[in-house]
C-alpha cells in the first residue's frame, strides 16, 4: 500500500516553545567556543599536568595522551549525533531520555547535578588556592585559611555577577580570560625551551613502558577534560546550534590536546634534578618571592573562576529544562527579562558553597579538597558520559538512521569513559576514600527520587522527560489535505 492510500497522521504543533522566554540567537560560534575552552581550561592543564606528565608516565607518556583525548573526542563525536538533530538545555539528560528513556534520563540528570556542582566547587576553590598562592608568590604571605575562604567568595560573586547580566556577559568573560591565559601559557613555554632547551627524539622511546601507567594516564586525560560538553546547554541560546555545538565540542578538545602535546615536548627536554612545578614556580624555579609568576597565578586563577561559571550555567539551564517540563518545581523555569533563567541560577548557590564549607569547618585543606572533588566528580560524570554513549544506537534506530561510524564511536568512547569511572571509583575506595561513592549514591538518590516523585513509567507524561525545541505551529507550512486523504489538525 503507498503512502498515498492510507490517511495523513494527525499532526500537532505547539503555539508556543516549553522554553518559551529563554533568550533565543544570542550565542555565536566564537561564544560558544569560550565557553567549550573555558571548561577545558586548557592552559592551567598544560602548566600543571602536561608538563609534569613525562615524568609522572614515564616511557610511553605520548601514548597516554592520545588514548585518553582519543576517548574524549569519540564521546565528543557521539554527543555532536544528539546535538546535530535537536537542540536543548539539558545536554546528556535529554540524549538519554532519547534513547534509554526516562528512568535511566533521571539518573543521568542526578550524575549532572552532583557532578557539575562538583566541578563548580573544584573551579572556585581551586581558584581561591591560586590567587592566594599568587599572594605568596608576591611577599604576602602568612594570612591563614581565612584568606582562601574570602578569595572563594569573591570567586563566587564574579560569577553570579556575569551570569545575571547576560549570557554575553559570561562567555564574553571566559573568552577574555582564556585569552590571556594563552599568552601566559606561550610566554612560560618559551622561557622553558630557552632554559632547558629542545627535546630529543630519545624522550618518544617505548623502551621500558609500562601498559599499566600508559592506560592510567589515559584515564587521568579524561578526569581533566569533565564537563566539556556543558557548551550543549546552550543550544536553545545558539544561533546556528546544529553546526555549532558539535564544532565547539569537537574544536575545543583538539585545541586542548595541541597545547597538551606541546607541554609534553617542551617537559622532556627537562631535567630530572630541575626544581618541582608544583611549587608554582614556572618562571623563577626555586624562588621564595617571584612577581613574575605571581601574575601566571592570577591569570590561572581567572581561567579557573570561568570554567566555574561556565559549569555553573549549564547548571542552571538543565534544573530550568528539567523545572518546564514538569519535573522540578516550577519557580525553576522563570526567566528575567534578558531570557535568563535567573531562578535557576541562583538555586545552584547552595550546591556551590555547600561542600568548601563543609571542608574548611572539617579542617580539611581546601588546596587538597578541591583536586580530590575533582578526581570525585569524575566518577558522576563518567558514568553519565557511557549513558549518553549507550543511548546513541538506541536513538539512532528510533529515527531509522543508524550506521556504523557513529555506533561504534559510541560502543568505544562509552566503554573508554565506564572504565575511568571504575578506576577511579577502585582507586578511592582502596584508598579509604569514599567520596567518589558518596556522590554516586546521591547522584543516583537524587534521581530515581525524581522518578518516584513524579510517578513516570505509568502514565503518558513520560515524554515530558527529555524534551527539546520543537517547531511551532506558526513557523510550519503544511500542504493542503485533498479530499479523502485524511486531515491534519
Amino acid at each position: 500500500m503507498s503512502a498515498s492510500d492510507g490517511p495523513r497522521p494527525s499532526l500537532r504543533f505547539r503555539d508556543r516553545s516549553v522554553f518559551d522566554g529563554v533568550a533565543r540567537q544570542e550565542v555565536g560560534s566564537v561564544d560558544l567556543a569560550a565557553h567549550s575552552v573555558a571548561v577545558l581550561v586548557p592552559s592551567l592543564t598544560a602548566l600543571g599536568t602536561g608538563l609534569a606528565f613525562p615524568a609522572m608516565i614515564g616511557p610511553g607518556f605520548w601514548l597516554s595522551t592520545l588514548l585518553g583525548f582519543g576517548v574524549v573526542f569519540l564521546l565528543a563525536s557521539t554527543f555532536g549525533e544528539f546535538s546535530t538533530r535537536f537542540r536543548s538545555a539539558g545536554t546528556l539528560y535529554t540524549f538519554v531520555a532519547k534513547g534509554l528513556g526516562p528512568a535511566p534520563a533521571l539518573v543521568v540528570a542526578g550524575c549532572l547535578v552532583v557532578g557539575y556542582a562538583a566541578m563548580i566547587g573544584f573551579g572556585l576553590t581551586d581558584a581561591a588556592g591560586r590567587a592566594d598562592a599568587a599572594l605568596d608568590a608576591s611577599g604576602l604571605g602568612g594570612a591563614g585559611p581565612w584568606r582562601i575562604g574570602a578569595l572563594f567568595l569573591v570567586g563566587v560573586i564574579m560569577c553570579l555577577y556575569a551570569m545575571t547580566r547576560g549570557i554575553h556577559w559570561s562567555t564574553r568573560a571566559a573568552l577574555v580570560a582564556e585569552a590571556a591565559s594563552f599568552v601566559i601559557l606561550g610566554a612560560v613555554l618559551v622561557v622553558w625551551t630557552l632554559r632547558y632547551g629542545l627535546p630529543s627524539t630519545g624522550a618518544f622511546s617505548l623502551q621500558g613502558a609500562s601498559p599499566g601507567r600508559i592506560l592510567l594516564g589515559a584515564a587521568t586525560i579524561v578526569t581533566l577534560t569533565l564537563a566539556f560538553e556543558s557548551s550543549a546547554s546552550l543550544g536553545l541560546e545558539t544561533r546556528r546550534p546544529f553546526r555549532e555545538v558539535p564544532l565547539a565540542l569537537k574544536s575545543s578538545l583538539a585545541l586542548a590536546a595541541v597545547l597538551f602535546v606541546i607541554a609534553n615536548v617542551v617537559a622532556t627536554a627537562r631535567p630530572a634534578d630541575a626544581p618541582s612545578i608544583w611549587t608554582w614556580r614556572w618562571l623563577s624555579p626555586g624562588a621564595d618571592r617571584s612577581v613574575s609568576d605571581a601574575l601566571v597565578l592570577v591569570v590561572l586563577a581567572w581561567s579557573l573562576v570561568a570554567l566555574a561559571m561556565c559549569v555553573w550555567s549549564a547548571l542552571a539551564r538543565l534544573l530550568f529544562s528539567m523545572s518546564r517540563e514538569g519535573i522540578l518545581p516550577a519557580a525553576l523555569g522563570r526567566v528575567d527579562t534578558r531570557g535568563i533563567p535567573v531562578v535557576a541560577t541562583l538555586a545552584v548557590l547552595p550546591l556551590v558553597v555547600t561542600p568548601p564549607v563543609f571542608a574548611m569547618l572539617a579542617g580539611v585543606g581546601l588546596d587538597g579538597f578541591s583536586w580530590q572533588l575533582k578526581l570525585s566528580a569524575s566518577v558522576v560524570l563518567c558514568v553519565a558520559y557511557a549513558s549518553a554513549a549507550a543511548s546513541l544506537p538506541l536513538f539512532l534506530r528510533s529515527i531509522d538512521e543508524v550506521t556504523h561510524g557513529p555506533v561504534l564511536a559510541a560502543v568505544i568512547g562509552g566503554i573508554g569513559a565506564a572504565a575511568v569511572a571504575a578506576n577511579e571509583l577502585v582507586r578511592e575506595l582502596r584508598d579509604g576514600n569514599p567520596l567518589g561513592l558518596a556522590l554516586l549514591a546521591v547522584a543516583f538518590a537524587v534521581g530515581l527520587g525524581m522518578w518516584v516523585q513524579t510517578g513516570r513509567g505509568s502514565t503518558p507524561a513520560d515524554r515530558y522527560v527529555g524534551m527539546h525545541d520543537e517547531a511551532l505551529a506558526g513557523a510550519v507550512i503544511l500542504a493542503p489535505a485533498t479530499p479523502g486523504d485524511g486531515h491534519v489538525d
